[in-house]
């Protein structure tokens, strides 16, 4: 199969420790080249077109940050010397289960391993023929990654301590909502892969706790296009905020040319809008940890940018309010996960008109479908026939998801990291 930029795509899903931080992400390599959708027919082509698109075309950094890139390798990937180039310790080598773990390859692990290169074993299994055949690497690697749902429950339970001699992390992957996150970590597990930091976690009766309130009213009013002594009166309640809120914006990430001292400042360079924009960027950073490690973060950020790149560069907008509308609806894709309070419930706080409401409650509208598009991206088990349905019917080029894709992800890198 002939494979192009016109036919591939990136994507990167967040890998979390125990506190819930971004530990490193794995690169995803898919291509929709053929009618049957097959996502990798040859896994030395897919690692090195993962490689050569993040080290030649858009570099290290921008994708990965500060993170672990995890990537998927196999004996032939050892055998044609593509690791050679690369910085082993920004990278976990994943070795995939059809790896044939001939003395060469084993060879070969144990002296990358000693020149500081990190591996791991990929989509483990606790199978009694499994555990023996990749036996003889077991005191070379440092993660083993473990599908919960193709292991039976007890036999893991009874099985995880088969790695109990080695110095091994193990790694949950599948891990979909808390539930399950919590329970991996009581079993012993140090790292989680799966989307379940970003679904709510609804209880009744609770309250919005005081900082996202402060969020919400600074929300509300900007939509009222209010004079400027009136939203500065506001900020003058919540003194530290403020001080985040301009710490935040001054980066080159704003692209602002002086750098900005006050909120009257601020809305004069940049506009209410957009200042509304950076306040839930902020509440997003804000919400524990470091916020270069926060996934809600990164990937609210991500979403955004990129509604507003499909908006300008694929769709030929211009019209700013529009291009706004895009960057609130990805803002406001995760706001759920981030108050921990129904979607509905904080629509009503905020009275946004009809389109931003619809997009976020029903994926309806343009918005909705670009939306959607963001959302199939991420998904651990992508749907490639889906995503091409969503790009025709939008009138997308696939080279434009992946440009967009990877023009967002750098955006939100650059977000300034530290106070």
């Amino acid at each position: 199969m002939q494979m192009t930029e016109d036919n591939v795509f990136i994507a990167r899903q967040p890998i979390l420790d125990k506190s819930g931080s971004i530990y490193g992400y794995e690169l995803l390599f898919r291509t929709t080249a053929v009618k049957n959708f097959a996502e990798i027919v040859d896994d030395v082509s897919a690692t090195s077109e993962v490689l050569i698109s993040t080290l030649n075309t858009f570099g290290v950094r921008k994708l990965l940050g500060s993170s672990f890139g995890f990537i998927n390798i196999n004996e032939a990937i050892l055998d044609k010397g593509i690791l050679n180039p690369l910085k082993g310790e920004k990278f976990v080598f994943e070795i995939l289960e059809s790896t044939i773990m001939s003395p060469e390859f084993i060879t070969q692990v144990s002296e990358m391993r000693d020149k500081g290169y990190i591996f791991a074993l990929d989509d483990f299994v606790f199978k009694d023929q499994f555990i023996e055949y990749f036996r003889p690497v077991f005191d070379l690697i440092s993660i083993v990654k473990v599908d919960i749902l193709k292991n039976d429950p007890f036999i893991l339970k009874r099985k995880l301590d088969t790695f109990s001699k080695y110095k091994i992390k193990l790694l949950a992957e599948k891990v979909e909502d808390m539930e399950q996150f919590e329970y991996c970590k009581q079993m012993g597990f140090e790292l989680f892969q799966g989307y379940f930091f970003s679904k709510p976690v609804i209880l009744s009766g609770r309250r919005i706790d005081p900082d996202k309130l402060a969020i919400l009213e600074l929300i509300k009013l900007l939509q009222k296009n209010p004079d400027i002594p009136e939203v500065e009166s506001v900020f003058k309640k919540y003194p530290d905020m403020t001080i985040n809120l301009l710490k935040f914006i001054n980066s080159a990430a704003f692209g602002t040319r002086s750098k900005i001292t006050s909120v009257r400042h601020a809305i004069a360079l940049l506009g209410l809008n957009n200042l509304m924009h950076w306040l839930i960027l902020l509440s997003y950073a804000s919400s524990g940890g470091d916020r270069n490690k926060n996934p809600l973060f990164k990937i609210a950020g991500q979403r955004a940018k990129a509604m507003e790149l499909f908006l300008k560069n694929s769709l030929g907008q211009t019209n700013r309010d529009i291009l706004d509308a895009g960057f609130l609806v990805g803002l406001l894709s995760l706001i759920d996960a981030l108050f921990q309070i129904s979607l509905d419930e904080i629509l009503k706080e905020l009275n946004l008109n009809e389109e931003i409401t619809l997009a976020l409650t029903q994926r309806s509208g343009t918005l909705g479908k670009l939306l959607t598009l963001i959302e199939e991206t991420e998904k651990t088990a992508v749907n490639l026939q889906k995503i091409t349905d969503l790009l025709d019917g939008l009138n997308i080029h696939m080279s434009d998801l992946t440009k967009t894709y990877l023009e967002s992800v750098a955006w939100i890198e650059e977000m300034p990291l530290s106070d």
